[in-house]
């Protein structure tokens, strides 16, 4: 079982899915033997933060409209997502004409009439750590009944953490099976408590 606790309460459950970023985790598991196996793992995913702009300037896109593309890159780490080719929006009238929608990452400049929001924003690493530790996370999911959900048990993409939330689930309600038909063992009689041992 696991006990989070605030300045006022703490509370146990039987599992714990943590839906939140790898550092996030490692950093809240660090110092838990039980959980050791599992920051080792997460430890080996980090991100890039990256200056993200939701705007209207269409010059971050190539000049000729007929290269335009979903995904637009320029050197530097300049990254344009045309938002319309991605998500198809209604489109305007003559009273209001709909203007493209794009989202920068890393522009030195974008008009300022144009910006319509602007945030940093932190991204997975893709790399070869990353790579490892994507193909040791299932051999950890449900250590002291933690369970890890997030894009970036994937690479990086809304789908990702969509995928790892299903997994982390369906490994949870297995082993909450499997321990539900699991036959009493302790010495007092009664059956062990489902779920795992979570820090």
């Amino acid at each position: 079982e696991t006990t989070t606790t605030t300045t006022t309460t703490a509370t146990t459950f039987d599992a714990v899915v943590w839906a939140c970023d790898a550092a996030s985790a490692a950093a809240a598991l660090e110092g838990v033997p039980r959980v050791a196996a599992c920051v080792e793992v997460l430890r080996r995913f980090t991100t890039t933060a990256n200056d993200v702009v939701v705007h209207s300037d269409a010059a971050w896109m190539p000049a000729d409209r007929a290269a335009w593309a979903a995904w637009n890159a320029l050197p530097g780490g300049v990254v344009t997502y045309w938002v319309d080719a991605l998500q198809p929006r209604a489109p305007g009238d003559a009273s209001s004409p709909r203007q493209d929608l794009f989202v920068t990452l890393n522009a030195s400049s974008i008009a300022p009439d144009a910006i319509s929001w602007r945030s940093e924003l932190r991204h997975p690493v893709l790399d070869a750590a990353a790579a490892e530790g994507r193909r040791l996370l299932p051999g950890v999911q449900g250590t002291a009944g933690c369970y890890f959900a997030g894009a970036w048990c994937g690479y990086g993409f809304h789908e990702d953490g969509l995928r790892s939330a299903h997994a982390a689930v369906d490994a949870l309600v297995a082993a909450r099976v499997v321990s539900a038909k699991t036959p009493a063992s302790s010495s007092n009689g009664h059956a062990p408590r489902e779920g795992g041992e979570a820090p």
